[in-house]
Protein backbone atom coordinates (compact mmCIF):
# COMPACT_ATOMS: atom_id res chain seq x y z
CA UNK A 1 0.00 0.00 0.00
CA UNK A 2 1.11 3.45 -1.27
CA UNK A 3 1.80 6.18 1.44
CA UNK A 4 0.91 10.07 0.46
CA UNK A 5 2.72 11.86 3.01
CA UNK A 6 1.60 15.66 1.77
CA UNK A 7 3.52 18.06 -0.25
CA UNK A 8 1.97 21.20 -1.35
CA UNK A 9 5.46 23.53 -1.96
CA UNK A 10 9.06 23.16 -2.40
CA UNK A 11 11.53 25.45 -0.90
CA UNK A 12 14.96 25.53 -1.08
CA UNK A 13 16.59 28.35 0.63
CA UNK A 14 17.59 30.40 -1.80
CA UNK A 15 15.56 32.13 -4.47
CA UNK A 16 14.83 29.63 -7.88
CA UNK A 17 15.77 30.43 -11.03
CA UNK A 18 12.70 30.01 -13.52
CA UNK A 19 14.39 26.60 -15.11
CA UNK A 20 14.43 25.31 -11.19
CA UNK A 21 11.07 26.40 -10.73
CA UNK A 22 9.30 24.83 -13.26
CA UNK A 23 11.96 21.76 -12.57
CA UNK A 24 10.34 21.41 -9.01
CA UNK A 25 6.32 22.43 -9.84
CA UNK A 26 6.71 19.23 -12.49
CA UNK A 27 8.36 16.93 -9.39
CA UNK A 28 5.56 18.28 -7.04
CA UNK A 29 2.95 17.27 -9.13
CA UNK A 30 4.39 13.70 -9.58
CA UNK A 31 4.46 13.08 -5.73
CA UNK A 32 0.82 14.61 -5.54
CA UNK A 33 -0.20 12.37 -8.04
CA UNK A 34 1.21 9.57 -6.39
CA UNK A 35 3.94 8.70 -9.21
CA UNK A 36 6.41 8.05 -6.99
CA UNK A 37 9.23 6.91 -9.12
CA UNK A 38 8.59 10.09 -11.45
CA UNK A 39 8.76 12.13 -8.31
CA UNK A 40 11.59 10.59 -6.98
CA UNK A 41 13.83 10.91 -10.75
CA UNK A 42 12.46 14.41 -11.08
CA UNK A 43 13.82 15.31 -7.46
CA UNK A 44 17.37 13.36 -8.80
CA UNK A 45 17.88 15.60 -11.47
CA UNK A 46 16.91 18.52 -9.62
CA UNK A 47 19.97 18.32 -7.61
CA UNK A 48 22.36 19.58 -10.07
CA UNK A 49 20.61 22.82 -9.70
CA UNK A 50 21.31 23.38 -6.15
CA UNK A 51 25.35 22.23 -6.13
CA UNK A 52 27.15 24.10 -3.43
CA UNK A 53 24.23 25.12 -1.25
CA UNK A 54 24.50 22.49 1.47
CA UNK A 55 20.80 23.73 2.91
CA UNK A 56 19.61 23.12 -0.42
CA UNK A 57 20.55 19.67 -1.11
CA UNK A 58 19.61 18.82 2.22
CA UNK A 59 16.13 19.60 1.95
CA UNK A 60 16.13 18.09 -1.94
CA UNK A 61 17.42 14.75 -0.33
CA UNK A 62 14.68 14.74 2.50
CA UNK A 63 12.15 15.32 -0.09
CA UNK A 64 13.37 12.22 -2.32
CA UNK A 65 13.46 10.16 1.08
CA UNK A 66 9.65 10.94 1.59
CA UNK A 67 9.23 9.66 -1.83
CA UNK A 68 10.79 6.71 -1.09
CA UNK A 69 8.68 6.49 2.40
CA UNK A 70 5.73 6.81 -0.13
CA UNK A 71 6.93 4.07 -2.11
CA UNK A 72 6.81 1.85 1.30
CA UNK A 73 11.18 1.18 0.71
CA UNK A 74 12.45 2.77 4.27
CA UNK A 75 16.00 1.68 3.22
CA UNK A 76 16.34 3.76 0.18
CA UNK A 77 14.40 6.19 2.29
CA UNK A 78 17.45 5.87 4.93
CA UNK A 79 19.78 5.82 2.30
CA UNK A 80 18.94 9.44 1.20
CA UNK A 81 19.06 11.16 4.64
CA UNK A 82 21.93 9.64 5.39
CA UNK A 83 23.34 11.93 2.34
CA UNK A 84 21.28 15.21 3.99
CA UNK A 85 23.11 14.24 7.21
CA UNK A 86 26.45 13.59 5.94
CA UNK A 87 26.62 17.34 4.38
CA UNK A 88 25.22 18.83 7.74
CA UNK A 89 24.31 16.90 10.69
CA UNK A 90 22.65 19.35 12.12
CA UNK A 91 20.00 19.62 9.42
CA UNK A 92 16.55 19.81 10.74
CA UNK A 93 13.55 20.43 8.17
CA UNK A 94 12.44 24.27 8.64
CA UNK A 95 9.36 23.15 6.01
CA UNK A 96 6.96 22.71 7.90
CA UNK A 97 5.48 19.99 5.20
CA UNK A 98 8.85 17.69 6.18
CA UNK A 99 7.30 17.65 9.84
CA UNK A 100 6.00 14.19 9.09
CA UNK A 101 6.32 11.86 11.72
CA UNK A 102 7.26 9.04 9.16
CA UNK A 103 10.15 11.50 7.87
CA UNK A 104 10.68 12.98 11.87
CA UNK A 105 11.40 9.31 12.70
CA UNK A 106 14.03 8.49 10.03
CA UNK A 107 16.16 11.77 10.92
CA UNK A 108 15.88 10.88 14.39
CA UNK A 109 17.31 7.34 14.14
CA UNK A 110 20.08 8.53 11.30
CA UNK A 111 21.39 11.63 12.82
CA UNK A 112 24.90 10.82 13.74
CA UNK A 113 26.12 11.30 17.33
CA UNK A 114 28.86 13.93 18.61
CA UNK A 115 28.74 15.25 14.49
CA UNK A 116 28.82 18.76 13.49
CA UNK A 117 29.99 20.88 10.28
CA UNK A 118 29.46 20.67 7.17
CA UNK A 119 32.19 19.19 4.60
CA UNK A 120 34.88 21.61 3.32
CA UNK A 121 38.57 20.69 1.90
CA UNK A 122 42.28 22.58 2.51
CA UNK A 123 44.28 22.19 -0.61
CA UNK A 124 48.03 21.81 -1.10
CA UNK A 125 50.40 22.34 -4.50
CA UNK A 126 50.77 19.71 -6.60
CA UNK A 127 54.28 18.40 -6.68
CA UNK A 128 56.02 16.35 -8.78
CA UNK A 129 57.24 12.39 -7.78
CA UNK A 130 60.83 11.06 -8.19
CA UNK A 131 58.53 8.44 -11.36
CA UNK A 132 57.40 11.80 -12.60
CA UNK A 133 54.16 11.39 -11.72
CA UNK A 134 52.01 14.67 -10.32
CA UNK A 135 51.33 14.17 -6.42
CA UNK A 136 48.39 15.93 -5.32
CA UNK A 137 46.67 16.46 -2.01
CA UNK A 138 44.19 17.97 -0.01
CA UNK A 139 42.90 18.29 3.52
CA UNK A 140 38.92 16.67 3.38
CA UNK A 141 37.37 18.47 6.79
CA UNK A 142 33.97 16.86 7.78
CA UNK A 143 33.66 14.43 4.87
CA UNK A 144 31.29 12.04 6.00
CA UNK A 145 30.44 8.62 3.93
CA UNK A 146 28.63 8.48 1.93
CA UNK A 147 30.30 11.88 0.33
CA UNK A 148 33.70 11.48 -1.84
CA UNK A 149 36.18 13.78 -2.65
CA UNK A 150 37.26 13.67 -6.65
CA UNK A 151 39.91 16.03 -8.43
CA UNK A 152 39.62 17.06 -11.73
CA UNK A 153 42.32 18.41 -13.83
CA UNK A 154 43.63 19.20 -16.90
CA UNK A 155 47.33 19.70 -18.36
CA UNK A 156 48.02 22.54 -20.14
CA UNK A 157 51.31 24.21 -21.67
CA UNK A 158 51.83 27.79 -22.55
CA UNK A 159 48.15 28.29 -20.98
CA UNK A 160 46.68 25.89 -24.25
CA UNK A 161 44.92 23.02 -22.89
CA UNK A 162 46.64 19.87 -24.18
CA UNK A 163 44.49 17.28 -22.47
CA UNK A 164 40.73 17.30 -21.92
CA UNK A 165 39.11 17.22 -18.46
CA UNK A 166 39.55 14.21 -16.21
CA UNK A 167 38.76 12.84 -12.92
CA UNK A 168 40.30 10.72 -10.36
CA UNK A 169 38.34 9.68 -7.06
CA UNK A 170 40.54 10.72 -3.81
CA UNK A 171 40.07 7.59 -1.59
CA UNK A 172 39.16 7.88 2.19
CA UNK A 173 42.37 6.57 4.14
CA UNK A 174 41.40 6.99 7.19
CA UNK A 175 38.18 9.43 8.66
CA UNK A 176 36.33 12.79 7.75
CA UNK A 177 39.06 14.72 8.79
CA UNK A 178 42.08 12.70 7.08
CA UNK A 179 44.74 13.95 3.93
CA UNK A 180 43.47 12.36 0.16
CA UNK A 181 46.02 11.60 -1.82
CA UNK A 182 46.72 10.60 -5.77
CA UNK A 183 49.48 10.35 -7.85
CA UNK A 184 48.82 11.46 -11.69
CA UNK A 185 51.05 10.18 -14.56
CA UNK A 186 52.50 13.56 -16.41
CA UNK A 187 52.37 14.23 -20.01
CA UNK A 188 55.44 15.03 -21.14
CA UNK A 189 54.44 17.93 -23.48
CA UNK A 190 52.57 19.38 -20.59
CA UNK A 191 53.90 22.65 -18.45
CA UNK A 192 51.35 23.38 -16.23
CA UNK A 193 48.50 21.43 -14.31
CA UNK A 194 44.76 22.97 -13.95
CA UNK A 195 42.66 21.41 -12.09
CA UNK A 196 40.32 21.31 -8.73
CA UNK A 197 38.60 19.58 -6.43
CA UNK A 198 35.10 19.16 -5.08
CA UNK A 199 33.04 17.08 -2.43
CA UNK A 200 30.16 15.06 -3.97
CA UNK A 201 26.85 13.36 -3.19
CA UNK A 202 26.64 9.34 -4.82
CA UNK A 203 24.58 10.82 -7.32
CA UNK A 204 27.32 13.86 -8.33
CA UNK A 205 25.83 17.03 -7.02
CA UNK A 206 28.73 18.86 -5.76
CA UNK A 207 28.49 20.38 -2.04
CA UNK A 208 31.56 21.94 -1.86
CA UNK A 209 34.20 22.54 -4.25
CA UNK A 210 37.88 24.68 -4.37
CA UNK A 211 38.29 26.03 -7.69
CA UNK A 212 36.20 25.75 -10.99
CA UNK A 213 36.38 24.77 -14.55
CA UNK A 214 36.62 28.21 -15.76
CA UNK A 215 38.53 29.58 -13.39
CA UNK A 216 40.69 26.55 -12.19
CA UNK A 217 43.49 25.98 -9.82
CA UNK A 218 46.76 26.17 -11.69
CA UNK A 219 50.29 24.82 -10.76
CA UNK A 220 53.30 25.18 -12.85
CA UNK A 221 55.14 21.85 -13.71
CA UNK A 222 58.01 23.73 -15.04
CA UNK A 223 59.03 25.15 -11.12
CA UNK A 224 58.55 21.63 -9.37
CA UNK A 225 60.61 20.07 -7.09
CA UNK A 226 61.12 16.54 -7.76
CA UNK A 227 60.25 14.30 -5.15
CA UNK A 228 58.63 16.92 -3.16
CA UNK A 229 56.46 16.30 -0.27
CA UNK A 230 52.40 17.70 -1.94
CA UNK A 231 51.57 19.31 1.53
CA UNK A 232 55.03 21.09 2.43
CA UNK A 233 53.67 24.35 0.65
CA UNK A 234 50.15 26.38 0.24
CA UNK A 235 48.33 26.46 -2.27
CA UNK A 236 49.03 29.00 -5.21
CA UNK A 237 45.92 29.75 -8.37
CA UNK A 238 46.27 31.61 -11.13
CA UNK A 239 42.85 34.05 -9.92
CA UNK A 240 43.37 37.34 -9.04
CA UNK A 241 44.02 35.73 -5.14
CA UNK A 242 47.20 33.99 -6.79
CA UNK A 243 48.58 37.14 -8.51
CA UNK A 244 51.50 38.55 -7.04
CA UNK A 245 50.36 41.44 -5.89
CA UNK A 246 47.52 40.31 -3.93
CA UNK A 247 50.66 38.36 -2.49
CA UNK A 248 52.58 41.03 -1.90
CA UNK A 249 50.02 43.40 -0.24
CA UNK A 250 49.38 40.59 1.88
CA UNK A 251 53.10 39.95 2.78
CA UNK A 252 52.83 43.84 4.13
CA UNK A 253 50.59 42.88 6.42
CA UNK A 254 51.32 39.95 7.96
CA UNK A 255 55.47 40.24 9.18
CA UNK A 256 57.21 37.11 9.06
CA UNK A 257 56.60 33.74 7.24
CA UNK A 258 52.73 33.18 6.83
CA UNK A 259 50.96 30.13 5.48
CA UNK A 260 47.66 30.86 3.64
CA UNK A 261 44.94 28.33 3.25
CA UNK A 262 42.42 29.30 0.34
CA UNK A 263 39.11 27.64 0.43
CA UNK A 264 35.72 28.30 -0.36
CA UNK A 265 33.42 29.22 2.48
CA UNK A 266 31.19 26.13 3.55
CA UNK A 267 28.24 28.00 3.18
CA UNK A 268 25.28 29.15 0.45
CA UNK A 269 26.80 32.62 -0.13
CA UNK A 270 29.80 31.35 -1.98
CA UNK A 271 31.83 33.64 -0.41
CA UNK A 272 36.01 33.05 -0.36
CA UNK A 273 37.80 33.11 2.62
CA UNK A 274 41.43 33.41 3.46
CA UNK A 275 43.09 32.31 6.91
CA UNK A 276 46.25 33.83 7.70
CA UNK A 277 48.46 31.82 10.21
Amino acid sequence: MRTVIPLVALAFGTAATPARADLTTLCKEHYLAARFDAARRCFTRALSQLEEQPAALCEAYTFIAATELGEEDPIAARRAIDVALAIDPSYDPADPLLGSPRVRELIDQARPEGESGRPSLVASDPDVGAEGAVLFSVRAQKVRPPLTVHLRYRFAAGGAPVSGWRQALLPDSGGPDAPRVAAIPRLDQARQIEYLFSVQTPEGAVVYRVGTQSTPLSYDLGAARRGGDPNSHPIRVTPWYGSWWFWTGLGAIAAGSVVVVLLTQGDDTGAIRIQVE
